[in-house]
């Protein structure tokens, strides 16, 4: 050992005084790994772990989201085909509605068609009628004077009758 201190003496360290800066040192290292050292590597070690969540919930954010996103372009879809359905089913109703609108017109029209022919052929019988009347008031007259008060006023009605009669055949005709 004396040459391990001539060796400390010649380069002027007191190897007593290394010694205890040794042991100062070794007493420094283990109080500040169980007080400084340890704290620190849990305190990185927590903040290393929760890194690693903060990253496992990103990623899981992001496919979430992927999935909404998916999610939204599909119920977008079906939102077009119901709009489309909807206004396909619009479109068929009022074809129906518009049919029954033309049939409820044509029914109308068919109606007043049905309702002036009524009243034309009425009024042709009226005129028919009126023309009978004054045909036999005319004959009756033309008959008077051809006959000229000869005859009986039987046989001027037979006559009369007989010619209405063959007017009405005409006109039917």
């Amino acid at each position: 050992m004396l040459e391990s201190a001539n060796i400390f003496s010649s380069f002027g360290i007191d190897w007593k005084l290394f010694l205890a800066q040794v042991v100062n040192f070794l007493i420094l290292v283990l109080v500040l790994r169980k007080f400084a050292y340890g704290p620190l590597i849990k305190l990185m070690r927590d903040r290393k772990t929760r890194i690693e969540e903060g990253l496992i919930y990103t990623e899981e954010a992001e496919k979430r989201l992927k999935d909404i996103e998916v999610e939204k372009l599909a119920v977008i879809k079906m939102a077009k085909n119901d709009a489309f359905f909807i206004v396909a089913e619009a479109e068929k109703n009022a074809r129906k509605k518009k049919e029954e609108i033309v049939k409820q017109t044509i029914k109308k029209n068919e109606e007043i068609v049905a309702d002036a022919k009524r009243l034309i052929n009425e009024e042709k019988e009226k005129m028919a009628e009126v023309v009978y009347k004054n045909a036999e008031e005319f004959i009756s007259l033309g008959v008077e004077k051809v006959l000229a008060g000869t005859t009986s006023l039987d046989r001027d009605k037979h006559l009369i009758e007989e010619a209405i009669k063959q007017l009405r055949e005409i006109n039917s005709k």
